[in-house]
């Protein structure tokens, strides 16, 4: 299909001109992506299908998330894991706590059942991302057009937001908080943190080609054996054990030597990532958003803002630096595929493993965590409409 080498060549072209273009690298060759893929969703008489997007988008995934994660280094991860876990809890707490307090608003105005399914579906999307969202609009029993409408205003609203968790500008929102210091060593800062800098930005093709092509065959590889045995399990949980399995997969590589000295593993991720940009771009329409209503997308904004503000309050308050808070809200709403791009923005290798299983906690939690947010929001609108 013509809609597949259109988006691996938007994604490369990108790639391209981040290599020679400074504004294309200021402004972050993932939010230029994410924009060519919104442009891409609305070409006159070419609108790309949304399946064929979905599955590209999935196929991406499992092709850059093992590339990030071989050069990790796991001991590194069991350091930071106690900080991570306190702050992937405090940003699934302040999604909850959001969907309740934008509720107070918006809730009424939906009714029911509509108004428990948004908050349900929004919490599941915001604490284990989009494939939680659509779980818990089928265990509600969501109509057609309710879950529509909510994955349309999802779509739009994380890639507005987008735009801040990719820039430098999140740095500076989050300036209150505590510098990341590696190992908890007091004074070490930032500036002892193992970071992406320049090597992040160097393009896959400067690497000789026998050193792409054993990257590129290890992680497709490790992405073969988790789809195999993916296909084990229901439909519906399909993705988050492929997730599961080239997140544990890859990690166990990892503890090998041989394997995080190979060289361009990271860079070829972060390639690939683009175009899963590309292809979750091409998914959104604002169309569909028109049809839908603004309602939903202006509820699931409110949602994102106070739960984004509050998780940053309460990291503050239990002295949880800035960058393990930051990628821990970012797996949250955006799925483990997230945190490499993120960690770039942030200059901060270290913490790509932990911000991983952050996310991969997330889609484990994410339905469970939805559901119980619908079920809270069902009780407190009938107690108000009584």
């Amino acid at each position: 299909m013509a809609q597949i080498p259109l988006i691996l060549g938007t994604a490369l072209g990108i790639l391209w001109m981040e290599s020679r273009l400074a504004w294309v690298r200021a402004l972050s060759a993932v939010v230029v992506a994410y924009g060519a893929g919104l442009v891409l969703a609305h070409i006159p008489g070419a609108v790309p299908d949304a399946g064929v997007s979905a599955g590209i988008a999935q196929g991406a995934v499992l092709a850059a998330i093992p590339l990030m994660l071989f050069s990790a280094d796991l001991g590194g991860w069991l350091k930071l894991a106690r900080p991570t876990a306190i702050a992937t809890g405090v940003a699934f707490f302040s999604v909850c706590v959001a969907a309740i307090a934008a509720g107070a608003y918006f809730l009424p105005r939906f009714g029911s059942p509509v108004g428990p399914e948004l908050a349900g579906m929004f919490t599941g999307s915001f604490t284990g991302s989009a494939p939680n969202l659509a779980a818990v609009g089928a265990a509600l029993g969501a109509a057609p057009e309710t879950l529509l409408a909510a994955q349309t205003a999802d779509l739009m609203v994380c890639g507005i937001f987008c735009l801040l968790f990719l820039s430098p500008a999140l740095r500076w929102v989050a300036g209150f908080l505590p510098p990341f210091r590696p190992s908890g060593e007091p004074g070490k800062g930032e500036a002892g943190a193992e970071t992406v800098g320049d090597t992040a930005l160097r393009p896959p093709w400067s690497f000789p080609p026998a050193q792409l092509l054993r990257a590129a065959g290890l992680s497709l590889g490790v992405a073969a054996a988790a789809g195999a045995a993916a296909l084990a399990a229901p439909p519906s949980q399909q993705m988050l054990v492929a997730l599961l399995g080239v997140s544990t997969l890859a990690s166990c590589l990892s503890l090998s030597r041989r394997v995080r000295a190979l060289p361009a593993t990271y860079e070829l991720g972060q390639a690939i990532f683009l175009v899963f940009c590309v292809a979750v771009g091409s998914q959104a329409n604002f169309a569909r958003l028109a049809a839908s209503g603004l309602m939903p997308a202006a509820y699931a904004g409110a949602q994102l803002l106070i739960a984004l503000a509050l998780h940053l309050l309460l990291c503050r308050l239990l002295r949880i630096d800035r960058d393990t808070a930051i990628i821990s809200i970012t797996a949250a709403v955006y799925s483990p595929a997230f945190v490499g791009p993120v960690a770039s923005t942030l200059g901060n290798r270290r913490i790509v493993v932990s911000g991983v299983t952050a996310g991969l906690v997330g889609l484990a939690v994410g339905t469970g965590l939805g559901l119980a947010v619908a079920a809270v929001a069902a009780s407190w609108l009938s107690g108000r409409l009584s």
